[in-house]
């Protein structure tokens, strides 16, 4: 149900928190892998699959590669992109600056929120 748009905001709010979450964690564990961002999150896999490919298409994360896996499907590992990286410049700027539409996570990212 939803009262004066409270269900709508109270998503994107979740949904924001939820990316900020993710890139903080690239920023102080590295890169991961869906299966550990879902383990360190208690985020659903779809939930952390939808959220990832938006940051990749933001520029902002991208797959360095898979890992070995003893056995099943190897792990495709997520990293925070870097200067000198395509698409490392999206919705980055200084620390202080925010981009249009987005926050300092810290340092030179920048989630965007819209």
């Amino acid at each position: 149900m939803e009262i004066n748009g409270t269900r709508k905001g109270n998503n994107n709010l979740l949904r924001r928190h939820n990316r900020a979450l993710i890139v903080n964690l690239f920023r102080h564990k590295g890169p991961l892998s869906r299966a550990d961002l879902s383990r360190l999150t208690g985020l659903a896999p779809s939930v952390l699959s939808r959220l990832s490919a938006e940051l990749i298409a933001e520029g902002l994360v991208w797959e360095p590669g898979k890992i070995r896996a003893p056995s099943g499907r190897p792990p495709v590992l997520l990293s925070l992109s870097t200067p000198g990286v395509p698409g490392a410049d999206r919705g980055a700027g200084p620390a202080g600056a925010t981009g249009e539409e987005g926050f300092l996570v810290e340092g030179f990212f920048a989630v965007r929120l819209g």
